[in-house]
């Protein structure tokens, strides 16, 4: 008897917006969360979701790795990558720092703010064109598996490379989410795992 094909998953039917693929797949990723944190997935939790999901998918120009393209032999592109890895940090050290009060922390949260505004400025002053299709589905891939394991840590996970685990399915599910296609991440999956960062074009900074 022949194999019934399994239908896709919600956030993948065709005709959908962004906004309405993020509202499909935020459920699932709510039942990943679940099984490390009973309280996962507040309306904060579904905040970074949803914005990780636009960082993918690259609404923003100045919101996504993605258009840190690697230039041709020759170009100098060190400043623009350290300055899309400072403003990762300055990100996540602007949320880390709500759930903190006082005078002192609402003025290094503003500063925060100031910076990460200077920082997207950069970039899209310094953004190349638009990466060929089959680099920038690797580059969405890869972003996908580093806010994966960004959110499974926040959870309480270590997360591993295990085919079909939490970590690669909750990085399959965030790059279908964004690009509204079918597509498998467990090669990025590994790549990150033996190169962490460098497979999303961030390199290390030492913060003064």
């Amino acid at each position: 008897m022949p194999r019934l094909q399994e239908p896709p998953p919600p956030w993948v039917r065709s005709g959908l917006s962004l906004d309405q693929r993020i509202d499909k797949a935020v459920p699932e990723i709510r039942r990943v969360g679940r099984r490390y944190h009973a309280q996962s997935m507040d309306k904060k939790d579904r905040a970074k979701v949803a914005q990780y999901i636009r960082w993918i998918a690259g609404g923003d120009p100045g919101d996504s790795l993605l258009t840190l393209v690697p230039p041709s032999p020759g170009t100098r592109t060190r400043p623009r990558l350290d300055a899309a890895n400072a403003l990762k940090h300055v990100r996540k050290a602007h949320a880390l720092l709500r759930r903190c009060t006082g005078r002192s922390i609402d003025e290094d949260r503003a500063h925060l703010k100031h910076i990460a505004r200077n920082l997207e400025q950069y970039i899209r002053e310094h953004r190349r064109r638009a990466p060929p299709k089959a680099r920038e589905g690797k580059m969405r891939k890869d972003l996908s598996v580093a806010y994966a394991d960004d959110l499974l840590r926040w959870w309480g996970h270590v997360p591993t490379t295990t085919s079909g685990g939490s970590f690669h399915y909750l990085s399959k599910i965030l790059f279908e989410a964004a690009t509204g296609k079918l597509g498998d991440t467990l090669r990025a999956v590994k790549r990150f795992k033996n190169e962490g960062l460098k497979s999303v074009g961030v390199l290390k900074i030492i913060a003064s």
